[in-house]
């Protein structure tokens, strides 16, 4: 927790927008230590937004690489969230092995290089599945499909996906969860007068696009269906 705690210390007194989104939603996750994950990884559990992550894990990325290097790792969850990589999970009949490469070049293209670890852990990258550059994650999911007879069981993500498939309820109730938290960390952002990159905002913004349903409504069903 202590890493953890630094590094929102870090982002939030910086003059970037977009570290100050991701300090303001950082703060909101609760954050257990485990060991039953490698690495690390975000779910959404009753209601609330975890990121797990193994000490050990992080420990090695510091001694490996630097602690700046653990940003990449924090970025890399939060932008899962962003792009409603859960959610959509949850929502399509996708092959999980793809659709965790496909999330995972989908936004490692969008770290700075500087700061992704490459030596504790590799990173996949579009370029590894002779794949072009800024396309979204559906859509490295369709030619990854296509690509199916090669065998993808030796790549390794970034991260640990696991949890997204065991998170609580469904797929919208999943995207309103995040949806909440997102649209606080971004108008907490603009309070403190930090300005966004366009590709970022534009992502939230559609992120938060007002719902079909009310998160409050969807909450509701959850609980009703879990007592």
């Amino acid at each position: 927790m202590k890493e953890i705690n630094k590094l929102i210390t870090s982002y939030l007194i910086s003059s970037s927008g977009d570290k100050l989104f991701f300090a303001n939603l950082l703060i909101q996750l609760k954050k257990i230590e485990t060991t039953q994950i490698p690495t690390a990884g975000v779910s959404i559990e009753d209601g609330e937004v975890i990121l797990y992550y193994n000490p050990d894990f992080l420990q090695k990325i510091i001694e490996k690489e630097g602690r700046q290097k653990l940003k990449g790792i924090i970025e890399h969850e939060l932008l899962h969230l962003v792009y409603d990589h859960i959610g959509r999970c949850k929502q399509f009949n996708y092959n999980q092995k793809i659709w965790n490469i496909a999330t995972d070049i989908a936004i490692n293209q969008l770290i700075s290089e500087t700061i992704m670890p490459s030596k504790a852990i590799k990173p996949l990258y579009p370029k590894m599945f002779n794949l072009p550059e800024k396309q979204n994650a559906d859509w490295y999911y369709d030619k990854l499909i296509k690509q199916a007879k090669q065998n993808f069981s030796k790549e390794i993500t970034l991260d640990d996906h696991s949890k997204w498939e065991t998170s609580t309820g469904n797929a919208k109730m999943a995207r309103e969860i995040v949806k909440k938290i997102v649209k606080e960390a971004y108008e907490n952002t603009k309070k403190l007068k930090g300005y966004l990159s366009s590709s970022l905002e534009s992502v939230i913004n559609e992120l938060l696009k007002p719902p079909t349903i009310s998160w409050r409504r969807l909450l509701k069903q959850y609980v009703g269906a879990s007592i």
